[in-house]
């Protein structure tokens, strides 16, 4: 038995109603088994921010000038009250700047009023749907990422080989080195990552070494250290602080299948970016970033 399609809500926010009303005339006429949508319309931003607890759009279509506000403002304020949805833009007028402005910002995609029938709307649905699917994806690891390091009860840092600044300390590593302030965290150890590389305790080949080290209040501490190199980015490392008298094993960072999970996350990530949708350099940037974190969780440490 074929699962049911979920319907996909679409917000229509434009001012002219009789626009407005053509436009859901023609999304309406996409509808089939495969392709079902609630949908929803507003004149406003103040009457669109009305949705906000009532329903989450996947889709907004965008009149870019109301008579609230206009231009880019227009977008800013659409996005801050629905972040995780997909925003077209629609306009009568647009400069290219505005434009390439509109999608560095998120903007899904941006539409001549004067070019809108029911084959682009088709067309624009469909990629937007496919990338919404990735956003919220990528969105997901992002939590799963965050949850991973922040839980975790191993000390980990993320050290930039390249600058010498270490770019992130997880909880557990501010408790290792008797730290309250994450900013003293992250200086201290990027003095003691400067300190361990230059001195050659730790070297770019090994994957783990025992070094002594002193936490800012002088006290000296047996640890192994397992690095990891990200397979995307040479120049970062991220380190794991196992204290000498720590009964943690390394295998114990990941279960099995949370391995497995995030494998396949890793693997659905690269498969959007490979679709052959056109992302801003800027998108395209932050992508590539979420890939290195999700290598970072399963790119296993061997202890060997």
């Amino acid at each position: 038995m074929k699962e049911e399609t979920k319907p996909i809500n679409i917000l229509v926010i434009e001012d002219e109603i009789m626009y407005s009303k053509m436009i859901q005339f023609q999304l309406q006429k996409l509808e089939n088994s495969d392709f079902k949508m609630n949908l929803y319309s507003a004149a406003s931003i103040t009457e669109s921010a009305d949705f906000i607890d009532l329903l989450e759009p996947d889709i907004i279509l965008l009149d870019l000038w109301l008579p609230e506000t206009s231009g880019f403002e227009t977008f800013r304020t659409t996005k801050e009250n629905f972040p995780n949805c997909a925003i077209i833009v629609m306009s009568g007028t647009a400069s290219e700047s505005m434009t390439k402005l509109l999608v560095e910002h998120g903007a899904q995609d941006f539409l001549m009023k004067s070019d809108i029938d029911t084959e682009v709307l088709k067309r624009t649905l469909s990629k937007s749907l496919r990338r919404l699917e990735y956003i919220r994806s990528k969105a997901e690891v992002e939590v799963q990422f965050d949850e991973f390091f922040e839980n975790s009860l191993t000390p980990i840092c993320v050290y930039n080989l390249k600058n010498q600044k270490v770019v992130y300390g997880n909880p557990a590593l501010k408790d290792l080195m008797k730290l309250s302030d994450y900013e003293e965290l992250i200086k201290y150890l990027s003095q003691l990552m400067i300190e361990l590389y230059d001195k050659q305790k730790i070297k770019i080949e090994q994957k783990s070494v025992n070094v002594d080290i002193k936490t800012p209040n002088q006290q000296v501490l047996n640890v192994r250290i397992y690095s990891s190199y990200l397979k995307y980015n040479e120049d970062v490392v991220v380190c794991y602080f196992f204290p000498e008298n720590s009964s943690k094993n390394i295998n114990n960072i990941l279960t099995k299948g949370d391995v497995i999970y995030l494998q396949n996350k890793l693997e659905q990530l690269e498969e959007y970016l490979n679709t052959g949708i056109d992302y801003s350099e800027n998108e395209s940037s932050q992508n590539l970033e979420v890939l290195k974190k999700m290598q970072q969780l399963i790119n296993k440490i061997n202890p060997n």
